[in-house]
């Protein structure tokens, strides 16, 4: 497997208790903004207020310097009880770092309530097809692309040296009746990639190290 990019990254954490039961919101918003020099922070009251409602308020393109090195803070949604950092580009260990200073600063005598939780986007190029994760759906679009030969469609040529119809993207999620996670965990083909480039995007609720090695372990399973 070759890693191309780290689209995305996300790290959140939650609060207990909820940090500040009583404050005044923007001057809560110029304290972020200071700290973290973002560009953009809400300003008008549709933007502000959702906060004191328990909904997310947002600010954009930030920096926190750690260690001499300047990790970019694409976004940071805060709740009452939660707060997210986005790091594009970065990882999630950006993003737990960030996380961090961001709980320790805003609240030293609340403690984060564990666990955390991320979202992490790749794009990767693999050296297997999908297909080989599902031999059934090869069966079944080998069908399809004979079938349509059959109609006469002209997306499907008279010699198939392989199905036209291929698997093009696995997901996988808990039971949302019983459990909650960031996201579903999906690697699909890039969007207007020729199938013969096995490039794919991939979404995962890990850290972007575990990310990597489960799709590293994925692709060893397919060649196996």
């Amino acid at each position: 497997m070759k890693l191309n990019a780290v689209l995305f990254a996300q790290g959140l954490c939650f609060f207990s208790p909820a940090p500040r039961p009583a404050f005044f919101i923007p001057d809560l918003i110029k304290d972020v903004q200071a700290r973290y020099s973002f560009v953009r922070v809400p300003t008008t009251a549709d933007e502000v207020l959702p906060l004191a409602e328990g909904k997310p308020i947002v600010f954009h393109h930030g920096k926190f310097v750690h260690d001499k090195r300047p990790i970019l803070v694409h976004a940071l949604h805060l709740a009452s009880q939660w707060v997210a950092i986005e790091t594009t580009p970065g990882t999630t260990d950006d993003a737990d770092i960030v996380l961090s200073d961001f709980v320790n600063w805003l609240a030293p005598g609340v403690r984060e309530a564990p666990p955390r939780a991320y979202v992490s986007h790749l794009e990767v190029r693999l050296d297997v097809s999908l297909d080989r994760s599902y031999p059934l759906f090869a069966m079944l679009g080998d069908m399809i692309s004979h079938k349509l030969q059959e109609y006469g469609s002209p997306v499907v040529p008279q010699s198939l040296a392989r199905p036209v119809f291929e698997v093009s993207s696995v997901e996988m999620q808990p039971d949302p009746g019983e459990h909650f996670v960031s996201c579903a965990f999906r690697i699909e083909r890039r969007i207007g990639q020729p199938f013969a480039a096995e490039m794919y995007f991939s979404q995962a609720p890990l850290r972007t190290a575990d990310h990597i090695a489960t799709l590293n372990t994925f692709e060893k399973v397919l060649t196996g």
